[in-house]
């Protein structure tokens, strides 16, 4: 999706009934996706026997495989939306509190940041929220900062080893049961971000 007459890149991503959307002056890209629970085949065969190693590592950090591969998937489908291509090579870039960074490499050599973050919306309903960042160090205050281009800023404290993020929700339950959204609801989240 695009904004028309305006400078804006755009990435929307649903699952279930919560959308999340991101916008701004750089290349967006967004996804969201409920944890459930799949057996290790379903997981393989959803991820196409790829990035075991990642997973690994992941499911460590997490203690429970399932969310490793949701962030993975979460992963995958943002730098799809943002650039179009699946990515070649998916690591750890960093972990901060509950967040994770990924570094990726897709097929034209250049490596992207994904940060991955799960929030939990009622108990034992937890979904991961992803979106393609930079990472950018600030000297004077020894702070990390991941940027989206967007209107949000996730800022890792090295001293205090303290994760904080700050952004603009544009959650909003679907109009229907199928999970469908209407289009003149882009129009209100629009305005809502503006």
């Amino acid at each position: 999706p695009t904004v028309e007459h305006a400078d804006l890149n755009i990435s929307i991503s649903h699952s279930r009934t919560i959308l999340f959307m991101t916008t701004g002056n750089g290349e967006q890209g967004c996804d969201v996706e409920f944890v459930n629970h799949r057996s290790n085949d379903e997981w393989d065969d959803l991820l196409e026997n790829k990035y075991s190693a990642v997973i690994k590592q992941a499911a460590e950090t997490d203690g429970d495989r399932d969310t490793a591969c949701t962030r993975i998937w979460c992963v995958k489908e943002s730098l799809i939306k943002s650039f179009g291509q699946v990515p070649l090579n998916i690591s750890i870039e960093k972990v901060i509190a509950k967040g994770i960074v990924f570094k990726a490499l897709n097929p034209n050599g250049e490596y992207k940041l994904v940060l991955t973050v799960p929030v939990e919306f009622l108990p034992s309903n937890t979904a991961i929220v992803a979106m393609v960042v930079s990472l950018k160090i600030e000297e004077k205050s020894g702070e990390a900062k991941l940027s989206s281009g967007n209107q949000s800023s996730a800022i890792y404290n090295k001293d205090t080893r303290q994760f904080s993020d700050m952004f603009y929700t544009t959650f909003r339950d679907c109009r229907g049961f199928s999970g469908k959204t209407h289009f003149t609801s882009f129009i209100d989240w629009m305005g809502g971000l503006r």
